[in-house]
């Protein structure tokens, strides 16, 4: 489950939490880029494809944006708000191949 909190109409909440439904129900705090990346993993695209489209729409290169956010990524499946498409069941699902980002011409 995923909390923002900060004041209505804001353009960027002041925080935006990810919350396990079981367990102790443990949080986690993250970026807008964390947050969108989550929210579209549907078990259709790769990790890689996801984080080459939040560079694009955040204007970011995307190698540095793979650089600093594959152990993000890799974190968020270790402490469980992320499971692979073969694993998952109810959470959200992301096929964990990652390629490197083209090289521009």
């Amino acid at each position: 489950m995923q909390e923002t909190i900060g004041d209505a109409g804001a353009a960027d909440p002041e925080r935006i939490l990810l919350r396990l439904q079981r367990g102790a129900r443990p949080a986690r705090q993250v970026d807008t880029v964390e947050a969108g990346f989550v929210g579209a993993c549907d078990g259709e695209l790769t990790v890689g494809q996801l984080l080459d489209a939040l560079a694009e729409l955040t204007r970011v290169d995307a190698t540095d944006l793979r650089v600093e956010y594959l152990p993000r990524v890799r974190a968020l499946v270790v402490d469980g708000f992320l499971g692979t498409a073969a694993k998952s069941a109810g959470r959200s699902r992301c096929h964990l191949s990652v390629r490197p980002a083209a090289s521009p011409a």
